[in-house]
C-alpha cells in the first residue's frame, strides 16, 4: 500500500509540474472564455475593476476596447457559449488585427478562470461558510470472531468555513476549510449484541490543499492533507464485557482529487471527488491496537446562480481497519454563502 501510495503521489506531482509548464510557456494576453449568458455589458461590468488603474470609472471606454479586440464576437447582446474573448489588449504594438493569431479553443491562452468561487474582480482570496445535515451508517466486521455490527451517527448540524487564496489570475489557489459536527445519540445494533444509546462526541475536521486549473477540459486538480476527529464505539472490549463507551479517533490523511465546474444556464455546478489515505492515527483507548487505518472517497456536487447562496450534496465513505474493519458512508445536504 505504501508503495502504491508513493507511486500515485510522484504522478500527481507530475501533472501538477506539466500544468505549471503549459502557463509558464504561454506569456500572452488573457482570454475570458464565455460558460454562461453573457453580454458586453456583464463583461464590462464584471472586469473593469480588474483593470482600474487604466480605465479607472471609465467602463464605456473598456466596452470600446473589448469590441475593437475581439471582432470575431458579431452578437454581443447574447454571446455564444463557449466563445473566447481578449480582455486585454491581446497583439504586439506592431501588429495589427488582420494580422494578428486567431483566437482557437484548443490553444493554451492565459484563461481567466470564471469557475473559481469569488466575485471577479480585485480579490485576491474568497471566505465562504456552509451548513449541512447528513446521516452516518457504521457498519463494523468483527476480526476475532464471527459476526457484524451496525450503528449510525447523525448529524443534524454541521457548520464549516473555508477559504481560497487566488496565487495568480486564480489559475492556481490555495484552498483550506474547517468543520465542526453535533452528532445525535446511537446504539450498537449487529448479531447477538444490542447497547444502550450513548451520546457521541462532537466530530470536527479541516484539509489544505493546492489546486491547479489544468488545460484539460477546465479540469482542476488538486492535492493535499486531512485531518479527521471522529468517535467510534469500544465495540470488541464490550463484546468482552467491559462497559459500553466511546474513543475518539484522530486520522491525518494525504489526499488527491480532481474537479470540473460547468454551467447549465445560469447556474453553475461543481462536481469533484477525492482519494484519501491515511498517513498518521491516534485513539484515546489504552489499547494502542484500537487505532483505525486506511482509505476515504469523498464525492461532493454543488450549484450556485446569480447570488451569493449555494447548494450542495455530498457522499463520504471510509474504509478503515483496526479493531474491527470498519466501513462508514455518510450522505449529507446543506446550503451555503459565499461572504466576500
Amino acid at each position: 500500500m505504501k508503495t502504491f501510495l508513493t507511486a500515485i503521489f510522484v504522478s500527481f506531482s507530475l501533472v501538477f509540474s506539466m500544468t505549471e509548464s503549459f502557463a509558464q510557456s504561454n506569456e500572452g494576453p488573457t482570454v475570458y472564455m464565455i460558460k454562461g449568458k453573457e453580454s458586453l455589458d456583464s463583461i464590462a461590468n464584471k472586469l473593469v475593476s480588474r483593470y482600474k488603474e487604466k480605465y479607472g470609472k471609465r467602463i464605456d471606454e473598456f466596452k470600446k476596447d473589448l469590441m475593437v479586440w475581439n471582432p470575431h464576437i458579431t452578437t454581443w447582446n447574447e454571446i455564444p457559449l463557449f466563445s473566447n474573448i481578449y480582455i486585454e489588449y491581446p497583439y504586439p504594438v506592431y501588429v495589427s488585427h488582420p494580422y494578428a493569431d486567431k483566437l482557437q479553443a484548443e490553444r493554451n491562452y492565459n484563461v481567466l478562470n470564471s469557475d473559481a468561487e469569488t466575485p471577479i474582480g480585485t480579490n485576491k482570496f474568497t471566505v465562504f461558510a456552509m451548513y449541512t445535515a447528513s446521516a452516518g451508517d457504521f457498519q463494523e466486521q468483527l476480526t476475532t470472531q464471527e459476526g457484524s455490527i451496525k450503528s449510525t451517527q447523525n448529524s443534524p448540524l454541521s457548520l464549516g468555513v473555508g477559504t481560497t487564496v487566488f496565487l495568480d489570475k486564480t489559475n492556481r489557489m490555495i484552498s483550506s476549510s474547517f468543520y465542526w459536527s453535533q452528532l445525535r445519540e446511537s446504539k450498537l445494533n449487529g448479531d447477538g449484541v444490542t447497547s444502550n444509546k450513548l451520546k457521541t462526541k462532537d466530530e470536527i475536521g479541516y484539509n489544505l490543499y493546492y489546486q491547479q486549473l489544468t488545460p484539460w477540459a477546465g479540469i482542476s486538480l488538486y492535492g493535499g492533507m486531512d485531518y479527521e476527529q471522529f468517535s467510534t464505539f469500544n465495540t470488541t472490549s464490550f463484546i468482552n464485557g467491559a462497559p459500553l463507551g466511546m474513543n475518539q479517533n484522530k486520522i491525518y490523511y494525504g489526499t488527491i482529487g480532481a474537479g470540473k465546474t460547468f454551467f447549465v444556464g445560469d447556474q453553475k455546478i461543481l462536481i469533484k471527488g477525492s482519494f484519501a489515505q491515511s498517513i498518521k492515527s491516534d485513539t484515546t483507548s489504552e489499547n494502542t491496537i484500537d487505532k483505525f487505518e486506511g482509505q476515504r472517497l469523498l464525492l461532493f456536487a454543488s450549484i450556485k446562480g446569480e447570488s451569493r447562496f449555494t447548494y450542495h450534496i455530498l457522499y463520504k465513505r471510509h474504509m478503515l481497519e483496526g479493531p474491527t474493519k470498519l466501513t462508514v458512508n455518510r450522505i449529507g445536504a446543506g446550503i451555503g454563502f459565499v461572504l466576500f
